[in-house]
């Protein structure tokens, strides 16, 4: 008898070893088989309807800021699980898997050394979790069950992974932790008793032994608590310790990410209108104030918080740290103004902050002289004026996903983001370690995996 399992659009968890990103499932799907991904060609510019929209999102990149993985199709019924690696000379992205009975992918998680990535898939009208080694291999399947799995993440040294096991998409459920053996084998066991459920999971460096930060929700707000354990063997025991308590996410959908010493996520400000903020640009006027909705929150490692210079943000969508946990690259919006005799208008940037006192912040933007690119790194929203008075540039505002590998300098950290400045999202790496920065266009023109 063929087995069905009811399962939900799950947020995808990006685990590195400076910065582990959680995120919470939002709402569920009623119960119904994977579709049949229909065969269309893309053109990556804008898309005529929203029938044959095509999506490129949820970037994954591995410390080394070298190989990259996101997801890739039409809409949510086609997606495919994609892999891109910047060693390749002309690399094109490929699917994950080679396995053509999985029908559809609605998550894939690359491991901080870029070895391995776990997938979620449909397989036999069923969703479950896969292994593939990046290089190319076997698809090993890692769930039979009728549960749902969600939540993924990996250990910092990409030899452990973990994820939510559930009976309803709408629920908490169990935390399950796995090892990687030899020859892409593994092995499974749940951590915590049968009545333990949790709505979220990330996992936490320490000098020895690893920690997972677990979340639980209630009413809006959310408890985080870390379990320490030691051993794979005494993983069932691991204790749970507190460490932070009535966090109100800016958002349904909180994620937490981690440094070798700090946890950081994005909390909503309370009460609204109790912060202000002015413009900036180049002609900005000081007398206009804003309403700050959401800002980064920064914790050590016992939950302290920790003072931070919030950049001059009206809404932050997300926020991650670098390996060592003294800057974030921050996606969120403010309102910009370059010319006197213009409003200022509300524009989604890029700021690498400083978490320590006395740091320095400066904004990212990316421009180009048409929509379709080469596309280039630059400081300010506000360029030189050609003769008519028109800006000779296009700056993309539309960028809605930004994460860094957390390499040892974040000022030369690769970073991804996911940008609608074309019309359907496109995934583009800026490598910021070559001279001068280069910008690839990992998705674009490409064909959507069939």
């Amino acid at each position: 008898m063929t087995r069905s399992k009811t399962y939900a659009p799950l947020i995808r968890l990006t685990s590195t070893v400076a910065a582990i990103l959680l995120a919470l499932t939002g709402c569920g799907d009623t119960k119904r088989k994977s579709a049949t991904p229909v065969p269309s060609q893309r053109n990556g510019e804008s898309v005529p309807s929203a029938e044959l929209r095509y999506q490129d999102v949820r970037p994954v990149l591995s410390d080394s800021g070298r190989r990259l993985t996101f997801l890739s199709g039409r809409s949510n019924i086609a997606m495919r699980a994609m892999k891109f690696d910047l060693d390749v000379a002309d690399a094109a992205a490929a699917r994950v898997t080679a396995d053509d009975a999985i029908t559809s992918e609605t998550d894939a998680l690359l491991s901080p050394s870029g070895e391995w990535i776990l997938i979620l898939g449909t397989k036999a009208s069923s969703r479950d979790l896969f292994l593939v080694p990046f290089a190319g291999g076997a698809t090993v399947q890692l769930t039979t069950d009728a549960e749902i799995e969600g939540n993924l993440a990996f250990s910092p040294d990409s030899q452990l992974y973990a994820f939510i096991r559930r009976s309803n998409p709408r629920s908490g459920g169990r935390i399950v932790v796995g090892r990687i053996g030899a020859g892409s084998t593994a092995e499974t066991q749940p951590i915590g008793s049968e009545t333990e459920v949790v709505d979220g999971l990330a996992w936490i460096p320490v000098s020895s032994g690893w920690r997972l930060a677990t979340a639980r929700r209630n009413s809006g707000v959310l408890d985080w608590s870390i379990r320490d354990f030691a051993t794979w063997e005494a993983a069932p025991q691991a204790q749970a310790l507190a460490l932070v308590s009535g966090f109100v996410p800016a958002d349904a959908t909180p994620q937490l990410e981690t440094s070798a010493t700090r946890v950081t996520a994005v909390r909503s400000v309370r009460p609204l209108g109790s912060r202000l903020i002015g413009e900036v640009g180049e002609n900005v006027d000081a007398a206009r104030q804003y309403v700050v909705r959401s800002e980064p929150a920064l914790f050590d490692a016992t939950g302290t918080d920790v003072s931070l210079a919030t950049p001059p943000m009206l809404d932050i969508r997300r926020a991650s740290l670098s390996a060592n946990g003294d800057r974030l690259l921050v996606l969120g919006k403010e309102s910009v103004r370059c010319k006197v005799e213009e409003p200022a208008s509300t524009r989604t940037t890029l700021v690498d902050v400083a978490t320590t006192a006395g740091g320095t912040s400066s904004r990212l933007f990316l421009k180009a002289d048409t929509v379709v690119g080469p596309w280039q790194l630059v400081a300010s929203p506000c360029g030189p004026l050609a003769a008519d008075g028109v800006t000779p540039a296009i700056l993309d505002f539309s960028v809605v996903d930004a994460i860094w590998a957390k390499s040892a300098d974040p000022a030369t950290a690769t970073i991804a983001y996911v940008s609608t400045v074309t019309g359907d999202p496109e995934v583009r790496v800026i490598v910021r370690s070559s001279d001068p920065t280069t910008i690839v266009e990992v998705s674009k023109n490409a064909k959507p995996a069939q």
